[in-house]
């Protein structure tokens, strides 16, 4: 996997995440992302095309 050293996102993702109230969540598996301490329970996958080099995760 390759080495992750930021997380993007754009502004209407935060409003998403603060309106269903899983803003916590969100930064605590961040914050694993890019320590590197995740673990199986994280849905941490590749977008499709894998040449993008998108990653995505669901809470």
């Amino acid at each position: 996997m390759k080495e992750i050293r930021n997380i993007l996102e754009d502004e209407w993702v935060k409003e998403f995440l603060a309106k269903r109230w899983i803003v916590n969540q969100y930064k605590k598996w961040a914050k694993y992302i890019l320590s590197k301490t995740y673990s199986a329970g994280l849905d941490f996958k590749e977008r499709q095309p894998t040449w993008s080099n998108i990653w995505s995760f669901r809470i």
